[in-house]
């Protein structure tokens, strides 16, 4: 089971290096370089502040769907919305100051104990695909026991989450008012 996470793992790498080495992500990379010294706004003329509120509510209405029993795929939606929230309000803390700067610390917490939910999802999935191509008893039983782990941090975090998304949407209300 090892030498086949190995194996997929070098396949995988092999992979990323080809694909940063490719023209096409060159090509992104000079484009990137370019764009930064006059990045070009292209839209309606929206303050910042205005975005970031608009990516809060968004979060918070997510947020509030989520039921106890929320499935592994909506606590990844709603990471996704922090991970936005956050980065609309970067944009915006030099204009709304204090308030924004702590809502992106919150975000960055509420992203943090999702994602750890996230990995622990994703780790056990590739256990047990690893599991899968394995035919002993011996494998049976160690991966069995990862992933128990995984499933106890997937408890973990999930017990995290109520408190982390109460202290994001109380700092979100007072930033974004």
């Amino acid at each position: 089971m090892i030498a086949a996470l190995d194996e997929e793992r070098t396949a995988a790498r092999a992979e990323l290096v080809r694909a940063l080495s490719s023209g096409r992500y060159l090509t992104l990379l000079a484009r990137l370089e370019e764009a930064v010294p006059g990045p070009r706004w292209v839209g309606d003329d929206i303050p910042v502040e205005e975005l970031a509120a608009k990516s809060f509510r968004k979060l918070a209405k997510a947020a509030k769907a989520l039921g106890k029993d929320a499935t592994d795929e909506e606590l990844h939606a709603v990471r996704i919305r922090a991970k936005r929230a956050r980065y609309a309000a970067e944009l915006a803390e030099a204009v709304v100051g204090k308030p924004a700067t702590r809502f992106v610390r919150r975000a960055r917490k509420l992203q943090d104990v999702i994602g750890e939910h996230q990995d622990a999802v994703v780790a056990e999935e590739r256990l047990r695909a690893a599991a899968a191509k394995e035919h002993t008893q011996q494998a049976a039983i160690s991966v069995g026991r990862l992933v128990e782990r995984e499933r106890a941090r997937q408890r973990r975090a999930r017990a995290c989450v109520p408190k982390a998304l109460r202290k994001l949407n109380r700092v979100g209300r007072r930033a974004w008012r």
